[in-house]
C-alpha cells in the first residue's frame, strides 16, 4: 500500500511538472511566465547603487489598486507657483531586454485590463509596483510652473522613487474635512490645472466661432467635483507627463506610440427644425476636427505595468536617457502599435457616424420651444433677454436654439448655437448660459449688420 502512495505521488508531481512546463512554453496569462534572473538583486543594485537621484511622493489610486504605476509630489515655490515630480515605474529598467515577459506583454496588449498586468504579477509587487515604504526605480518628471501654472521648465531622468503614503479619494475627502492644509493646496493645485486647461479649450473654440473676439461678461463658477479631487490631481498631472513625454520623444527625434487626440459630441437639446440640427452637427464637427488637427502630439507612459505601448514609449525614453540607441525591433513596434490603435479610434462613434440623429428623435417630442437654459430670457439685463426683447420689437420669432455637448481631449464644453431667420451663429463654453448669452450677443450684432444694410451672414465654420 505504501507503495502504491509513493507511486501515486510521484506521478502526481511528474504530471505537475508536464503542465507547468507546458504553460511555460505556451503561457495563457502574465503569470505563466518564469522570472529566470534575479530581480531582487537588480533591484537592489538600482536603489542602492550610484546614479539615481533619490525623490519620495505620495499615490493617489483606487481602494483596491495593488500595483501602482505612478507617484507625484508637489512642492509651493517662493514666486507662488509649483515645483511638480511626476514618478513613473521604472519596469523597463528591471525587465531584461526582449525577455518572454515582454515578447508576451507585446502580444496581448489588447487582451488585459487594469486588473490584469501584462507582466509576471508577484514580479510586478514585489520589485515595481511603488508600495508604500518602499524604494522602487523610477521615471521622474520635474515641473516647474509659475504663479498662473504656466510651465517654465521640465526635466527627465531616472530615480529612485520612495513611496511615503498610499492614498485613494475617500482618504482626500477624509483629510479635507479634517482641514489638513497640505492636501488643500494640492486638491487646489489639480482643480486649477483643469480648469486652466478647460478655459484653454474654450478660449480657442471661442476663436474658432467668430472674428468679434466676444468675451463673457463674466467668468462663471468653476466648482470642483466632490470626491474626486484626487482623481483629478492626479489625472492632471499624468496628462502634463504624457505631453511631457511626447514632447521629450519629438525634440530627440525618437519613434513613439502617438496616440491621436480624440474628440465626439453629444447632442443635449434640439431645435425643432432638421436642417438646422443638421448645420449644427456640421459646426460641431468641424470645431472638434479643426482642434484635433491643431492639438500637440500626445504619447501616454504612465501605465507601463498595464499598457505595453506605455511600457514601450518608457522603454525608448530611458534607453535614450542612457546613451543607448533604439532598437529595429522597438522601433517597428511602435509602428504597428500607433497604425492599430489609431485605426481602431477611427472605428469609434464620436464624429463619423450619425448616431446623433436617435437622440434627435428622442429629444424632438420631450422638448419645447425652448431650452431649460432660456430661464432668464424674459430678463432684459441678459443678452438673451436683450435678443427676445429684440426679436419681439422686429415680430420675428424668437430664434431657434439647439446644444452640443463636445468632449475633446478630455474637456467638456458646451456649444450654443442660435438661428434667426437665415442667420447662424454659435458660441461655446464650459458653461452653458455663459455660451447661450455669447451666442445671444453675436446674434444681437447679426441682426444690427443686417438692419444697416449689410446682408446677414452665418458665423464662419472652422
Amino acid at each position: 500500500m505504501k507503495r502504491n502512495n509513493n507511486k501515486n505521488a510521484n506521478q502526481k508531481r511528474t504530471r505537475q511538472q508536464q503542465e507547468r512546463q507546458a504553460r511555460y512554453a505556451n503561457p495563457s496569462t502574465a503569470n505563466d511566465i518564469v522570472v529566470d534572473f534575479n530581480a531582487a538583486g537588480r533591484l537592489q543594485g538600482l536603489v542602492h547603487g550610484a546614479g539615481r537621484r533619490q525623490v519620495r511622493g505620495i499615490t493617489i489610486d483606487t481602494e483596491r489598486a495593488r500595483l501602482l504605476d505612478d507617484g507625484i509630489f508637489m512642492t509651493p515655490t517662493d514666486d507662488g507657483g509649483w515645483r511638480i515630480e511626476a514618478s513613473l515605474a521604472d519596469v523597463p529598467a528591471l525587465v531584461p531586454n526582449q525577455h518572454p515577459m515582454e515578447l508576451f506583454a507585446r502580444r496581448h496588449e489588447k487582451g488585459f485590463g487594469a486588473d490584469k498586468p501584462l507582466f509576471n504579477y508577484k514580479f510586478l509587487q514585489n520589485c515595481i509596483s511603488l508600495q508604500q515604504g518602499q524604494k522602487r526605480p523610477a521615471v521622474t518628471f520635474t515641473f516647474v510652473l509659475d504663479a498662473d501654472l504656466n510651465l517654465q521648465s521640465c526635466a527627465v531622468e531616472r530615480t529612485v522613487f520612495e513611496n511615503l503614503k498610499q492614498c485613494n479619494d475617500n482618504d482626500i475627502v477624509r483629510e479635507l474635512a479634517k482641514g489638513d492644509p497640505d492636501v488643500k493646496r494640492w486638491t487646489d493645485l489639480g482643480h486649477r490645472l483643469h480648469e486652466k486647461r478647460t478655459k484653454e479649450m474654450a478660449q480657442i473654440c471661442n476663436n474658432l466661432a467668430v472674428n468679434d473676439n466676444i468675451q463673457p461678461t463674466s467668468e462663471p463658477a468653476f466648482p470642483p467635483h466632490p470626491g474626486y479631487e484626487g482623481t483629478d490631481l492626479v489625472h492632471e498631472i499624468m496628462r502634463m507627463t504624457n505631453l511631457a513625454a511626447a514632447e521629450y520623444f519629438v525634440d530627440n527625434k525618437l519613434p513613439a506610440p502617438f496616440k491621436q487626440a480624440q474628440g465626439f459630441f453629444k447632442v443635449l437639446h434640439v431645435s425643432k427644425d432638421f436642417n438646422f440640427d443638421l448645420e449644427c452637427n456640421r459646426i460641431a464637427l468641424d470645431v472638434i476636427e479643426t482642434i484635433i488637427r491643431t492639438s500637440p502630439p500626445y504619447a501616454k507612459v504612465s501605465s507601463p505595468m498595464q499598457k505595453y505601448r506605455d511600457f514601450l514609449g518608457l522603454k525608448i525614453m530611458t534607453r535614450h536617457l542612457d546613451g543607448k540607441t533604439v532598437q529595429m525591433s522597438d522601433a517597428k513596434e511602435v509602428t504597428r502599435l500607433t497604425t492599430n490603435f489609431n485605426q481602431a479610434a477611427t472605428k469609434q462613434d464620436h464624429t463619423t457616424q450619425p448616431g446623433w440623429h436617435m437622440t434627435w428623435v428622442e429629444h424632438r417630442d420631450a422638448q419645447g420651444t425652448t431650452s431649460p437654459h432660456f430661464a432668464d430670457e424674459r430678463n432684459p439685463a441678459t443678452d438673451i433677454g436683450a435678443l427676445r426683447k429684440e426679436c419681439s420689437a422686429r415680430r420675428m420669432k424668437m430664434p431657434q436654439m439647439a446644444e452640443r455637448l463636445l468632449l475633446v481631449n478630455g474637456v467638456d464644453i458646451v456649444m450654443v448655437a442660435l438661428k434667426c431667420d437665415q442667420t447662424v451663429t454659435w458660441a461655446a463654453h464650459y458653461d452653458a448660459t455663459t455660451a447661450l448669452n455669447m451666442a445671444a450677443k453675436r446674434m444681437m450684432r447679426r441682426l444690427s449688420s443686417a438692419a444697416s444694410g449689410a446682408a446677414p451672414t452665418h458665423s464662419p465654420a472652422p
